[in-house]
């Protein structure tokens, strides 16, 4: 109850169906999820170069060195990504060498 109170939610009686809970559930630990970001501290320097062939790859970099897991919409995103570059000419091609380190964590 505290939790929906937070958030503003309704808490509603037990005549909602299952999926109606669950989806409140999701958009609960989603707006818990945003609030908790919004505290963590956004790394300003580096003192390394990440290498990365990937999206995926340089999201697991990301979390190993900052901590915090990414959105479950941005993991989506980023796969999408990669699977974009599937089939193009420069598919092999290292990720780190055609997009400046900085932009890609920013992008994601």
């Amino acid at each position: 109850m505290k939790g929906a109170e937070l958030f503003g939610d309704q808490v509603s009686s037990g005549d909602s169906s299952s999926s109606n809970d669950s989806e409140d559930s999701i958009l609960r630990r989603a707006r818990m999820y945003q609030e908790y970001m919004k505290v963590v501290p956004i790394p300003i320097e580096r003192g390394f170069i990440i290498p990365f062939t990937s999206w995926v790859g340089l999201a697991a970099t990301m979390k190993e060195l900052y901590g915090p897991p990414l959105h479950y919409l941005t993991n989506v995103q980023i796969r999408k990504f990669d699977q974009m570059r599937l089939g193009v000419d420069n598919e092999d091609v290292r990720l780190d060498t055609i997009i400046d380190q900085s932009k890609a964590e920013a992008t994601i």
